[in-house]
């Protein structure tokens, strides 16, 4: 029987571990995401060819793009997609009616296409019609629609192919809006371009500007992000600064009144995202936290309430990455795990519906691999098979469990060392047990 329940998990493990998801990207209407083994995932809406299978249809779970597995950087707009491999190349599909594919031409494109030939991209970031990328030497290149001056070249004429902005080779990181874009330095300064309306590139006007325009003179910015009209950005210290418009209450401090220059809200921060108007964070001790517009439960806090403070979501602790498009949100944890909320209406959160979602739902995904199986177990788990409560026994220090259904989908999280299994309906599951020692895997049957 020992041997038994050994083969089954090392099944289960080898046709799940490609499953934990290391990169995501929430583009208007549909999401992008690259798994641990570096295979490509789509789904949501394709009216454009935005998730790259070669066809239109929507898509409700995500699907692999093609069999490679050298993907390392994705970034989902409006209706186009950016990515770039492991070997510097970049790649690009979907909508291209303002040449934001970068291929030279106006056609969509339905399937990953490499643009040019060059080997050194390093990072990207798509806007509404928009792309840029950013060199291994530091160069910043631009392309798509450009009515605002977001892509920075000193006009407002749409570019079918990258084009380099200005000659500096010193851009490290890059964040595009809907109309505006924000970039930092090497130097940690803080540069912004583009609509200006509502005060979002932060020089303290309303002017738009054509060219990379420096903001204020520190130089501690390490994170930006950009939404549709207002900013977010944070420093070496872990400080958040928010500015532009507020009417959602997506600056976070409590009012609806717009801020045109970068104005501290909140501190230790790791991770910053907006959404088209609204903001998420993560905390350097891993809680989630948002605000803004809420109209489609995009905040997670299970309402729809709009919230211009800053708001906790959940109580858990382990959050790691998040991405936010134009209404829905992705976030994944420590573990590699997925979670989706919000605007649904083109099945982009991924649960195999097209219904909005106001509280965080798990997306089929788990770490379970071979390497997480410990055949020399110190915990032991009684009665198995298990009708109610499943008890564990162990000396080491107990941090958590996790039970997963056989396809992987994480259905229950306990701390305890007994666990009341009623609810669960009668058959096999996943049982990890995380303790200071290390992960251990069994199988439990319910009867």
């Amino acid at each position: 029987m020992k041997k038994t329940i050994i083969l089954s998990l090392l099944l289960i493990s080898l046709q799940t571990f490609a499953q934990c998801w290391q990169k995501i990207s929430a583009g208007s209407y549909h999401s992008v995401a690259i798994k641990n083994d570096g295979t490509l995932w789509t789904w949501g809406d394709n009216s454009a060819g935005e998730l790259g299978d070669g066809t239109t249809t929507e898509r409700n779970t995500p699907k692999q793009i093609g069999i490679a597995k050298n993907w390392k950087e994705i970034s989902a707009g409006n209706t186009h997609t950016l990515a770039i491999k492991n070997d510097g190349t970049l790649w690009s599909w979907g909508g291209n009616n303002i040449g934001q594919l970068g291929d030279g031409t106006y056609t969509d494109k339905h399937i990953p296409t490499q643009i040019g030939t060059d080997t050194n991209w390093k990072s990207i970031a798509t806007g509404d019609g928009n792309s840029f990328a950013i060199k291994t030497n530091g160069t910043l290149w631009a392309w798509g629609n450009n009515n605002s001056g977001q892509l920075g070249d000193g006009t407002n004429v749409k570019k079918n192919i990258p084009t380099q902005i200005g000659s500096e080779s010193n851009w490290q990181n890059i964040a595009e809006g809907g109309f505006h874009t924000l970039a930092i330095k090497t130097n940690g300064t803080l540069w912004a371009w583009g609509n200006n309306s509502s005060g979002q590139l932060g020089d303290n006007t309303t002017i738009s500007k054509t060219i990379p325009t420096q903001i204020g003179t520190d130089t501690s910015w390490v994170n930006i992000s950009a939404g549709l009209n207002h900013s977010v950005a944070s420093n070496t210290n872990g400080a958040l600064y928010t500015w532009g418009g507020n009417i959602f209450g997506q600056l976070g401090n409590g009012t609806t009144t717009e801020k045109h220059v970068p104005t501290v809200i909140f501190d230790q921060i790791k991770n910053i995202e907006t959404g088209e108007n609204y903001t998420a964070v993560i905390t350097t001790n891993g809680y989630l936290f948002a605000w803004g517009d809420n109209a489609n439960g995009q905040l997670g806090d299970g309402t729809n309430i709009n919230k211009s403070v800053i708001t906790r979501i959940g109580t858990a602790s382990d959050k790691f990455n998040i991405s936010a498009g134009h209404g829905h949100t992705l976030v994944t944890n420590v573990d590699g795990f997925l979670m989706a909320c919000g605007d649904n209406i083109s099945s982009q959160l991924g649960d195999g519906t097209n219904v909005d979602k106001n509280t965080l739902v798990n997306i089929s995904c788990t770490t379970l691999g071979v390497n997480d199986l410990d055949l020399n177990k110190n915990a032991k788990i009684y009665p198995n098979p298990v009708k109610n409560i499943l008890t564990i026994q162990t000396e080491d220090q107990l941090q958590k469990v996790e039970i997963y259904s056989a396809t992987g989908q994480l259905l229950k999280y306990d701390l305890s060392k007994e666990i009341n299994l009623t609810s669960l309906p009668k058959g096999n599951y996943i049982l990890k047990i995380k303790t200071n020692k290390g992960i251990q895997v069994q199988k439990i049957i319910k009867e």
